[in-house]
Order: structure tokens, then C-alpha cells, then sequence
């Protein structure tokens, strides 16, 4: 072991090294708060312990903050740093053995967090440990020192203990601290990359959409071409959509509005990240006349303007989280009531679009030829007679007034609500949801039997009828299947809720069902019979990551 001839440079390492293109979430605040314990560890006097000190505390809060994403850079540093530490402070006070003992145990962590993120980085599975540290530029003394420090550190000098310390700090200097000095920049809110968009994407993308909602208003009013439409708009809006359709030398707003959703939500270079489509769909939700419209009652064409939007937000991949967007609208009670209408409606539409699909695609099936295969650019096409018959004349679609998002029985969309996500949507039921509540429900994965969603959408039905019976206080606007009350008899009668009609059900339920048989025990577990069954997604073992 050869500790007098050290290297002076160190080959450039991997380790801890973060992607360019994204931002990344780090226990320290900005950039100042990295250098300021950077000048802490490696800048201050040999004398001043107390700034080292300092900068070992300031690691252990980025330790809490991170918990086990936090850099082994920084795990490593602070298993060196606190050792020295002790060794400054309290070198002659401390036996020489628990002195040694503590760097054995320091070296060892060290190596190890080395050799384990060295391992899951998907480089160097194979080999000695030797051979992945060599790999990283760490000499073969240090392993060889962390192997007789697993046997017996006693028989270690002190002095080789602290020259090997420095040797590790060194390391860290040059190989994390000095390179991620170099590379990190702190950011804002409005400049993460892949949790929102860019400037530039997010401009284009607000014109776009402004374009989208003012020339979808003009056809809806019965204009056709942009010179008849000046009288359905305002003149800033107007102007708007006048010098869009010069600089695109277009004149038919059908073809402009068709235009703008293929550029939109083809064309853009949205980042390819999953943070990136609720940053999308936020901004897709700022089509005022689209939940102005609904929200007037004035709905007649309005889904077939719309179809080739909803329909490009189902291929592109966007409308699971604009529906879900749509319901947190509904949902919310600091939103304009006008606006969670608007959102109700198109919740409601997208709902019945994604349960038409499910019929369609089970009666095509059904037929004696299936030749309708699905193809790439499918929902650009024009639908074939074929398919056209079947949605009028099997199923009853009015195609003016009813999206339709598939026309082929092998498209693969559907949406993805959880039992979870089922579950927090009944406990927050009002009168905006509870109409789309049994449109969802059958979209549950995996599927609920059908005795459950009657008595889901029974007790949700009880619960929302007396709840705005009592506290909206507006009798005239319940369903006429509700007996109407005098004030005071109202107000004395009892509230029933969801845990009510569950609570009822079951009790039904039980009177009917023979005697249990008595549950057989394995030491702290218990056989769940069968024919009961389990609610396995309130089990941890059965709980998923994303429910």
C-alpha cells in the first residue's frame, strides 16, 4: 500500500452526474447555499473547525431533506468530513483506537456508497470491487485499506488513516463538488424544464390555442369565412384572427381551426416528460368560449367543432390528464360557477365518447367481417360508410352532437381511473359530478361489478339529493322523483349520508347471507373465506404506487 505516491488528477467520474436537458428537485436552495459549503469544506483554514463543522450540519439537513435520493457524493463527504471533524477537535482527548475505529468505520461507508451507486448505475455488475473503483479513478490502496480495516483497524497507523481522509476529500473535490460547481444553475418555478414549459413552447402555444377558441366561437355563431364572422366577435378578437388567417393566406375557418389543432398538438415540440402534459392541458383549458358555450346551454353542434380537438388530445396521449383537470374543476368551489359547468359538460362528453368506444369496438367485433383495422393516422381519415352506419343505425349517435373517437375495433385508447381515484371522486360528489360519477364508473380499471356500481351510484344519489336539499335550500330544483317538504319538516330531517346507505346495504345484505364459518388461524394470519372476498386495494401488499 503505496500512500506516498497519491495521483495530483483524477479522470473525470459519472457519479451523481444529472441529465442537462431537465431540471433537478436538490436539497440545497440555490447555487450560492452549494458554493457557500464548498468554500465551508475545502476553502476555510486548517484552523477554523468550526466552518467545517458547519458546512457537516448543513449536510446532514440536505441528508433529511433528500432521504435516499440524496447524492452519495454528498453521503461520502459527510462520512469523511465528520470524522476529520472529530479528529480536530478532539484528537488528543480520544483514544487512538476509537479514533481508529471511527475512520475504519468512515472509509467503509464510503466505498460502499461508491461501489453500490456504481452498481445501479447499470456499470460495472461485474468485477471486483477493485476493478469499479479503478473505474472511477480510485486507487487500489483505498479498497485495500477498507479490507484490512474489516479485519483489524488497530493495526493501522493514525497517520495513514488521515493522509488516506485527505486523499478521499481530494477526490471529491475535483470528481463532484468542483465539476457540479460548473454544471448547476438555479431556476425558478417558470424556468423548470419538464414540470412546465419553455418560454418560447408556451407562447406559441397560448396564440394557438386564442386562435383555436376565437375562430371555433365564429362557427358555432354560423360563419364560415372570416369576413362573416367580424359581427360574432369582439374587434381585438376579430383583429386576432384576421391577421392569423393573412399570415397563413386562409380565409375558410373550418380550415383554419383544423390547421391550428394539427400544429398545436403535432407539430409544437412539447418536452417528452410526463411533467410536462399537465403544464399542457393547463393551458388547453384556457378556451373561454368553449365552457361559455356549455355553460349557456348552448350545445347544439358544439361537440362536432370540437371532435378533431378531443380527438387529437386522445392520440397525442393528453386526455387522461385533461379529463381529470376537467373534474378538479367541477370540483373546486373557488371556480366561477359558469366555468364548472363548462367543465361538467365537457367531462361528461369526453366520459360518454370513451363508453361509446367500448360499444362500438364490442360490436364490431360482433360482425361477420372485421376489416376495420387500426391504422396510425386513423382519426385524420374521414369515417367509411361502414363505420358511419354502425354509430347511427346500431348505436343511435346524433353525429352533431356526440364525440366519436374511434373508428376502428383494435384502437388502443381508454383511460386509466383507478379504484383510488374512483374513491376520492364519490367522497368529493356535489352537483356539478354527480351526474358524471356513473359515466366513470364504468371506465373503472379494473372493471367494478355491476351490483357495485348500483349501489355506488344509489348511495351517491341519496347523499347528493338530501345534501342539496338541506343546504342549497331550493326544493323547485330537485328532480320531481323527490317528495317536496315544508321548510321545517326539512330541516328536522335526518341527513342521510354515503356511509348511511353503505352502512344500510350491508346490514341487507348480512340478514340474507348463511353463518360465517369461523376463520382459521396461521400464528398472525388469518384465511379470509372466499366467498367474502377482500377490498385488496385497501391492502398494502395490493396498494399501487400511482392509486
Amino acid at each position: 500500500m503505496n500512500i506516498n505516491a497519491l495521483p495530483q488528477e483524477f479522470p473525470p467520474s459519472n457519479i451523481d452526474l444529472k441529465r442537462k436537458e431537465v431540471s433537478h428537485i436538490s436539497a440545497w436552495r440555490d447555487k450560492e447555499e452549494f458554493n457557500a459549503v464548498y468554500k465551508q469544506i475545502f476553502c476555510s483554514p486548517k484552523g477554523d473547525i468550526g466552518a467545517r463543522e458547519r458546512a457537516a450540519e448543513t449536510l446532514k439537513v440536505w441528508k433529511i431533506r433528500q432521504n435516499r435520493h440524496t447524492p452519495v457524493s454528498v453521503l461520502c463527504t459527510l462520512a469523511i468530513l465528520e470524522v476529520q471533524n472529530r479528529d480536530s477537535r478532539q484528537g488528543d482527548k480520544v483514544q487512538a483506537n476509537e479514533l481508529k475505529s471511527l475512520y475504519s468505520g468512515a472509509f467503509t461507508r464510503f466505498i460502499n456508497f461508491l461501489t453500490e451507486c456504481h452498481q445501479q448505475s447499470g456499470a460495472g455488475r461485474k468485477g471486483s470491487i477493485s476493478a469499479r473503483m479503478k473505474e472511477i479513478g480510485i486507487e487500489g490502496f483505498l479498497v485495500e485499506l477498507r479490507h484490512l480495516c474489516a479485519h483489524s483497524s488497530v493495526s493501522i497507523s493514525l497517520d495513514v488513516f488521515r493522509r488516506s481522509a485527505e486523499y478521499c476529500m481530494n477526490w471529491l473535490k475535483v470528481c463532484y463538488w468542483k465539476r457540479e460547481l460548473q454544471l448547476i444553475q438555479s431556476c425558478e418555478g417558470r424556468q423548470v424544464k419538464g414540470g412546465t414549459l419553455l418560454d418560447k413552447i408556451g407562447d406559441d402555444l397560448r396564440y394557438l390555442v386564442s386562435v383555436y377558441d376565437i375562430g371555433t366561437k365564429a362557427i358555432h355563431k354560423g360563419a364560415r369565412m372570416i369576413v362573416g364572422s367580424e359581427q360574432h366577435l369582439t374587434s381585438s378578437q376579430f383583429k386576432l384572427l384576421k391577421e392569423h388567417a393573412e399570415a397563413n393566406n386562409e380565409n375558410q375557418l373550418s380550415t383554419i381551426v383544423s390547421d391550428v389543432v394539427e400544429y398545436m398538438l403535432e407539430k409544437l415540440k412539447f418536452p417528452k416528460t410526463p411533467e410536462a402534459t399537465p403544464a399542457i392541458c393547463d393551458v388547453l383549458l384556457n378556451c373561454q368560449y368553449m365552457f361559455e358555450a356549455a355553460a349557456k346551454g348552448q350545445t347544439q353542434g358544439l361537440a362536432q367543432i370540437h371532435q378533431q380537438f378531443v380527438q387529437t388530445l386522445v392520440v397525442k396521449g393528453f386526455i387522461q390528464s385533461y379529463l381529470e383537470k376537467l373534474i378538479a374543476i367541477c370540483e373546486d368551489d373557488l371556480e366561477a360557477p359558469e366555468r364548472r359547468q363548462g367543465a361538467r359538460f365537457w367531462a361528461t362528453e369526453i366520459a360518454l365518447a370513451f363508453r361509446l368506444l367500448k360499444k362500438f369496438k364490442k360490436l364490431l367485433k360482433a360482425l361477420p367481417e372485421r376489416t376495420h383495422q387500426y391504422k396510425q393516422q386513423d382519426h385524420k381519415r374521414k369515417m367509411s360508410k361502414t363505420v358511419l352506419a354502425i354509430y347511427q343505425n346500431k348505436l343511435r349517435v346524433d353525429l352533431q352532437n356526440t364525440i366519436i373517437i374511434g373508428t376502428s375495433v383494435n384502437c388502443p385508447w381508454h383511460l386509466r381511473l383507478s379504484r383510488g381515484y374512483l374513491m376520492e371522486r364519490i367522497l368529493n360528489v356535489n352537483e356539478y359530478t354527480k351526474e358524471l360519477l356513473p359515466l366513470i364508473l364504468a371506465l373503472a380499471e379494473p372493471h367494478l361489478k355491476l351490483s357495485q356500481r348500483e349501489s355506488i351510484e344509489a348511495a351517491t344519489e341519496k347523499y347528493t339529493l338530501n345534501y342539496l336539499a338541506v343546504i342549497e335550500d331550493q326544493p323547485d330544483e330537485l328532480p320531481s322523483s323527490t317528495p317536496k317538504r315544508s321548510a321545517g319538516s326539512r330541516s328536522q330531517a335526518k341527513v342521510y349520508s354515503l356511509e348511511d346507505v353503505l352502512k344500510h346495504t350491508a346490514e341487507g345484505a348480512g340478514e340474507e347471507a348463511p353463518a360465517r364459518k369461523k376463520a382459521r388461524k396461521f400464528g398472525v394470519w388469518s384465511e379470509v373465506p372466499i366467498d367474502e372476498g377482500a377490498d385488496w386495494g385497501q391492502c398494502p401488499l395490493g396498494k399501487l404506487m400511482w392509486d
